[in-house]
């Protein structure tokens, strides 16, 4: 595998040097995105703020400043311990700290680079991905207390109450916009890589919602600095 490594870094530092990421993407043949200049991210600031502004007028959503008050009292009338969050996050603080290091780093490789590997070693990294995974949840089953259960479980209530409120924010509508913008302006044709590779910035909305999931995942994580462990050796 050390020469899979070998070209796997070397591809890795590729795409970082030229600021070219190609998210191989079913139905999206040729697409290559592009690091944006300083410029286009100006403008992308822009399609924010204007965004923001136009959403209050509108009314009708929260404010991110206003999440946690609305949050502690949708929590209070649901019967629902707020505080149950904190004393989850010392919980798994305590079992990270306890867990074996072999179970930690479940995985290296990305999903694209997975994909790019031989039957045979698609086989054993998945394999080994597997195993690990069972033996982490494992882990985590036998970690806990009853009562220690009780308060992660009131600790996940806590978070979906949030991770749906954080959907009905204003923040949040003004950060799609600007997103959907910088995928727009960060999209290329492989074969020609100052050609967008959509006409118009509604096209990205109109694609198949399962293709427009893996898109948006993709560019974000490319936008973000590449993926989880995409360093990693």
């Amino acid at each position: 595998m050390s020469k899979l490594k070998e070209d796997i870094i070397k591809e890795r530092f590729e795409q970082v040097k030229t600021g070219r990421y190609f998210p191989n993407i079913k139905s999206l043949d040729g697409l290559v995105f592009i690091k944006l200049s300083g410029h286009e991210k100006s403008q992308a600031s822009r399609i924010y703020s204007k965004e923001l502004m136009k959403l209050h007028k509108e009314g009708g959503l929260y404010s991110e400043a206003l999440l946690e008050s609305v949050l502690k009292n949708l929590c209070e009338e649901q019967g629902i311990d707020y505080t149950a969050v904190i004393s989850a996050r010392k919980l798994y603080e305590r079992a990270f700290g306890r867990m074996p290091v072999e179970l930690r780093d479940i995985k290296k490789l990305t999903q694209d680079e997975i994909v790019k590997l031989s039957k045979e070693e698609q086989k054993k990294v998945l394999g080994d991905i597997k195993k690990k995974t069972e033996k982490a949840s494992k882990y985590f089953e036998q970690c806990f207390s009853d009562e220690e259960k009780v308060i992660i479980e009131e600790a996940k209530r806590v978070e979906q109450l949030e991770s749906e409120l954080r959907l009905n924010t204003y923040e949040h509508f003004a950060k799609k916009a600007q997103i959907r913008f910088e995928l727009f302006l960060s999209a290329r044709l492989e074969e020609n890589i100052e050609s967008k590779y959509f006409k118009e910035e509604s096209e990205i909305e109109e694609l198949d919602q399962l293709i427009q999931k893996n898109l948006y995942e993709k560019f974000i994580c490319f936008r973000n600095g590449a993926s989880d462990n995409f360093l990693s050796k």
